[in-house]
């Protein structure tokens, strides 16, 4: 028999400790970051490209990319990092892939 039938308020206390620890680091995780790039040009025309990019609760960097066209949108590709040089890598040629694609940021957009 496990020592968790035997001791539940030593389980308790550890699992008390582990959501005061998330609830703190919680504060952390919801910040995310976003990038949104606009296509001016051709059949893309209106289209709309958003990155959004944070940290999880585990350390993991991630990058979900999504396409929005009117008020249709989807998710195209979602992907997690162990190290901050892969994240900056992927972000620095997908967003390469889209400007030579006409792409530009919808902040510049009057």
């Amino acid at each position: 028999m496990s020592d968790f039938f035997l001791e539940p308020a030593c389980h308790i206390q550890t699992l008390c400790f582990f959501l005061v620890l998330f609830s703190v680091r919680a504060e952390n995780v919801f910040q995310m970051s976003s990038i949104l790039l606009k296509n001016t040009t051709g059949s893309r025309r209106d289209s709309y490209i958003q990155y959004d990019f944070g940290q999880d609760l585990f350390g993991y960097h991630f990058l979900d990319i999504g396409r929005r066209q009117k008020h249709r949108g989807k998710i195209l590709k979602r992907m997690n990092f162990r190290t901050p040089r892969e994240f900056l890598l992927t972000l620095d040629l997908e967003l390469y892939r889209k400007e030579s694609l006409n792409y530009i940021p919808a902040g510049t957009i009057s």
